[in-house]
């Protein structure tokens, strides 16, 4: 006998995810405070987020979130931020913009030792590539050995 066991599958969602968009939604908090609310939701980052309707939210809010990574010179969060400017362009399908950004993104990560928003550019220079966006599959190739060097 054969026995199959259907599980819904549900979107993750990080575990404080509400209260860190309510953190960062509150323009009377402190800018340190709400950047680290948004940098903390995305961290880590994962390749899936673009699906998930959670994440998708803060996507509006991603250029400010650059401005303030700027403002305060929160480089470390640099290519994080990039990679979510480049991951909000790819879901407005403007690839054009994206994929330089995902690039930008991914030189960044190695430059700060973000490996995992370099795995997020890789990820999403990936789709650059399938769709002759301006990277080639050998400029993808020279990324993945940069990575793994």
């Amino acid at each position: 006998m054969l026995i199959i066991i259907v599980l819904p599958c549900a979107r993750s969602q990080h575990p404080k995810a509400d209260s860190l968009f309510a953190v960062w939604s509150d323009t009377t908090n402190l800018p340190i405070d709400r950047l680290n609310a948004f940098y903390e939701r995305f961290d880590p980052l994962l390749h899936t987020e673009g699906t998930n309707p959670e994440a998708v939210r803060w996507a509006p809010f991603v250029q400010e979130g650059l401005g303030l990574v700027n403002q305060l010179g929160k480089r470390e969060y640099l290519a994080r931020f990039t990679v979510l400017a480049s991951a909000t362009f790819s879901l407005q399908q403007d690839l054009e913009n994206a994929c330089p950004l995902a690039q930008q993104a991914f030189d960044l990560s190695l430059e700060l030792s973000d490996y995992n928003s370099s795995m997020a550019a890789l990820y999403l220079l990936e789709d650059c590539v399938l769709v002759k966006a301006g990277i080639s599959q050998n400029q993808l190739d020279g990324n993945y050995q940069r990575i793994t060097a």
